[in-house]
């Protein structure tokens, strides 16, 4: 994939100085161009396809919280919107790799779950907070509002443009709170262009999963040889889709991948 392809997103986190804020701004049309690409690439089959539709607003959310952070970590989340039958899964990695999934849920019980971790050695945080939107991008940015104290705004207009703001110790959000999603976004890039703020740092995104046929043998040969063999049965193939990203492998017998 080079730096060149229109599935590459860059976004960037600034510093808006006067009323203490960090700004992240990216591409939301560049990310859902490679969510649909994928799909398309290897005939994803989502488990709720009713719910496909939010992905797109999904993993903007996710990468504008990634890119936000000033440390590189994994984060996943795992969330069921409220009043609605289906839930997702949602895996932004420090590389800036982004995958997500569809999940039939029960609509009574809206329920988001975040673990963040900086190594897969480093201790694994979670955190857990009810959403109370249907939407979500704009779960995501309730997490952060509510579940971690942090005053925050996030968008994506029909251009795609995705943008973030979030308050810093001390600082003014007054300009903020008012605005729509689409005023939001408008603000966040017209500052980039206008040179009012102060570059922190720049990732560049992209859609991939990092499942692949090795990884998935590896999964199957490691279980003990009573779950192996309960598994198989007396079936010649195995059907195994990958819960990060709904692909789907084939493994034959004899462990060969397809």
């Amino acid at each position: 994939m080079s730096t060149t392809d229109n599935r590459i997103a860059h976004f960037k986190r600034y510093l808006w100085a006067e009323p203490q804020l960090t700004v992240v701004v990216g591409s939301g049309e560049a990310l859902e161009r490679g969510w649909m690409d994928y799909v398309q690439e290897h005939s994803v089959d989502e488990d709720a396809p009713e719910a496909a539709p939010q992905i797109p607003r999904l993993i903007v959310g996710a990468a504008l919280a990634l890119v936000s952070s000033p440390t590189r970590e994994s984060w996943g989340w795992t969330l069921t919107l409220k009043d609605e039958p289906y839930g997702f899964f949602c895996g932004a990695e420090p590389e800036g790799m982004l995958c997500a999934s569809t999940r039939k849920a029960d609509a009574a019980n809206a329920a988001m779950s975040l673990q963040r971790q900086v190594t897969p050695q480093s201790i694994l945080r979670q955190s857990n907070y009810t959403p109370q939107q249907s939407d979500p991008l704009s779960a995501i940015e309730d997490y952060f509002r509510f579940a971690e104290q942090i005053v925050t705004r996030m968008g994506c207009d029909a251009r795609g443009r995705a943008a973030l703001f979030q308050s810093l110790p001390g600082g003014d959000f007054s300009q903020i709170r008012p605005l729509s999603e689409d005023e939001l976004v408008e603000l966040a890039w017209s500052l980039e262009s206008a040179g009012a703020l102060k570059r922190l740092d720049e990732m560049i995104l992209f859609y991939a999963c990092r499942c692949n046929d090795e990884a998935i043998l590896n999964m199957l040969t490691s279980l003990p040889d009573e779950s192996r063999k309960e598994l198989w049965g007396d079936e010649k193939k195995l059907k195994i889709d990958c819960p990060r990203c709904s692909r789907t492998y084939v493994v034959e017998r004899h462990h060969q991948l397809n």
